[in-house]
């Protein structure tokens, strides 16, 4: 599976977020290989890809100086560097705050 993590022909460029195209961040969805069979139907698992930042430790999952992460959806838009802009976005995380 790493081999494909690292086959650019399955990336689309992320978004930033304007909506226009990254250079240096991909997204992909990766359930085409990983299949997600004890989830609900319709979940989809997007893995990102952005070089890592100065002075970031590289973990196991880390490909070609890349860091990978990844967010499951299940929403009914299935543009990955739509969902994954949206995902990334200020206030978009749930959890305690201050």
């Amino acid at each position: 599976m790493i081999d494909w993590i690292t086959d650019e022909e399955y990336w689309q460029p992320a978004l930033d977020q304007s909506g226009n195209d990254r250079n240096d961040a991909w997204v992909t969805n990766a359930t085409v290989v990983i299949p997600l069979s004890d989830y609900p139907t319709g979940t989809k698992l997007f893995l990102r890809a952005e070089p890592l930042h100065p002075g970031a430790q590289p973990t196991l999952l880390d490909a070609d100086g890349h860091r990978i992460t990844a967010f499951l959806t299940n929403s009914p838009r299935w543009h990955g560097p739509f969902l994954d802009a949206r995902h990334r976005a200020p206030g978009a995380r749930t959890g305690s705050g201050p």
